[in-house]
């Protein structure tokens, strides 16, 4: 009996981690909107800043695709808007959250693209919030960095 009570216990309570996992949609368009300069990206480069931020934020489950950016067609290239989309799971909620910084890593740090996308990120993740937040950025040159309390 002792064991079978045990038993379920165990059972319970890996269900119970099982299920704090919610299903999230993310989407998000970007064009560099700078006076006097342009900033292009290439789908690949976006699609893993997006897949390491969800990452670092405590999402699983991550798939991202995208469309637009810079693109070669034979003999010409054409540079678009990307747009951002992905699918992932995150905890249901901020129980046992843990404080992390995002920032830039100092060089070619696409700020403004980072900042928008993490802006807007963070407001759709039922595991997180952000603390603070700062940048100086001038395009996609600058620093920027995020205070965020998260469950991993």
């Amino acid at each position: 009996m002792r064991l079978m009570i045990i038993m379920a216990l165990v059972l319970s309570s890996l269900t119970a981690s099982a299920t704090d996992l919610v299903a999230r949609r993310f989407s998000f368009t970007y064009q560099d909107r700078n006076p006097g300069t342009r900033t292009y990206h290439n789908c690949d480069s976006v699609e893993d800043t997006l897949r390491d931020h969800l990452q670092t934020l405590g999402a699983q489950n991550i798939r991202v695709t995208c469309s637009g950016g810079i693109q070669n067609w034979g003999n010409r290239w054409d540079a678009w808007p990307v747009s951002l989309s992905a699918r992932f799971s995150v905890p249901a909620n901020r129980d046992n959250a843990q404080r992390l910084v995002i920032a830039d890593r100092g060089f070619n740090t696409n700020c403004d693209f980072n900042v928008q996308m993490l802006t807007s990120l963070l407001r759709n993740l039922p595991n997180a919030r952000t603390i603070s937040k700062s940048n100086s950025c001038r395009g996609s040159d600058g620093r920027y960095s995020f205070t965020v309390e998260a469950a991993l």
